[in-house]
């Protein structure tokens, strides 16, 4: 009974580590990410949107992780000609 207290403590903490590592790997993402969104929403209220308007845009870069950003960049951003 006792071993099977022991054994399922180990697992517990070599979840934990398991965690611990998968954040340290996800971090960087993440900042990434939440760099993008705040880049991305400040673009659309201060420069504006080329497609759709500033809410939909808005909405998409918050609720469409990572692809969301990365689609104002490309497809909604105003483009500025010199």
């Amino acid at each position: 009974m006792r071993l099977i207290g022991i054994t399922l403590f180990i697992k517990e903490v070599n979840m934990t580590l398991e965690l611990n590592e998968m954040l340290r790997l996800l971090a960087p993402l993440i900042v990434l990410n939440y760099a993008m969104v705040f880049f991305c929403l400040f673009l659309i209220w201060k420069k504006g949107t080329e497609n759709f308007n500033q809410l939909i845009w808005t909405l998409i870069v918050l609720f469409v992780n990572l692809f969301g950003p990365i689609a104002f960049l490309v497809f909604g951003r105003k483009k500025t000609h010199d």
